[in-house]
């Protein structure tokens, strides 16, 4: 019965219409509520790959904090190449591949990548390749004119940095309210957004990896055989005490204004001062 609720809510919750309205309060209700039996379920169907930092917009409250962590490092071609080989090897049935970042198409060798990408798409012909763009600037908007047919394009069309974003820095873990949560059961990043895969390996989401690349704790799964779900409930632990999406689960605020909690004022600090060094994928 709950399984059969979470796949209605999941669906009425994705569409812009007033079944969203009603939906997404209901996951909140019953996350709080009926606790274990509504934990969220990562969409292992899913992953998104952050193939570069680099971007040409500055969003405040980003949720791979572009601004306040700047990083120039990129994902090789060769590690790209081998998450192919994984995939095939263990006949990964991958729903959808996106390429994300920053902003996926300022990767140097962006072409490249995608060629690295083609013999998986040649076995997986139903998988979706799409890209998460910005859609800013003449070099991003020339680039998505000259993709491939087979890769399909998510533009937010953005044309500055000044958007509403959930307050990603204000981490949990501040809150007086929350830091005694089991962090675990993580948020809706999980069933809405995939699994992710950066240059330091595999994260239960996105998100995650972006906490792990600024806190330094290098939880960073180096295979994907490795991708488990009790290696995720423990990234989650660790890491989902940092990330401001977790206030979803209790309504959380959104804002145009960069807000940063201690915890991320200091992490953010240490960064500047000296990058942690994760070990790669």
């Amino acid at each position: 019965m709950i399984q059969h609720a979470r796949r209605v809510l999941k669906k009425a919750a994705k569409r812009a219409t007033l079944l969203q309205t009603v939906a997404e309060p209901c996951q909140r209700f019953l996350w709080r509520h009926v606790q274990r039996a509504f934990d969220w379920k990562a969409d292992v169907s899913t992953i998104t790959i952050d193939i570069t930092l680099g971007c040409n917009l500055s969003c405040r409250n980003c949720d791979r904090a572009v601004g306040l962590a700047p990083s120039a490092e990129t994902m090789s071609v060769e590690q790209v190449d081998r998450f192919v080989r994984e995939s095939i090897d263990l006949r990964r049935g991958w729903r959808c591949i996106k390429l994300s970042g920053g902003e996926p198409t300022l990767h140097p060798e962006f072409g490249s990548i995608l060629e690295a990408l083609t013999p998986y798409k040649k076995t997986y012909p139903d998988c979706e390749v799409r890209v998460l763009t910005n859609g800013h600037g003449e070099r991003v908007r020339g680039v998505l004119s000259s993709l491939p047919g087979w890769v399909t394009v998510k533009n937010s069309e953005k044309e500055s940095g000044k958007q509403r974003f959930r307050t990603f820095n204000v981490a949990p873990a501040d809150l007086e309210t929350l830091r005694g949560d089991d962090f675990s059961r993580g948020c809706f990043i999980l069933e809405y957004c995939g699994l992710a895969l950066t240059r330091s390996g595999y994260y239960c989401c996105a998100s995650a990896s972006t906490v792990d690349r600024v806190f330094g704790f290098d939880m960073g799964l180096k295979s994907l055989s490795s991708l488990t779900d009790a290696a995720m409930r423990d990234q989650r632990s660790r890491l989902c005490r940092y990330c401001g999406h977790y206030k979803y689960n209790y309504r959380e605020d959104w804002s145009s204004t960069q807000e940063t909690s201690p915890s991320w004022r200091d992490a953010v600090a240490r960064y500047r001062e000296d990058p942690p060094r994760l070990t790669p994928y």
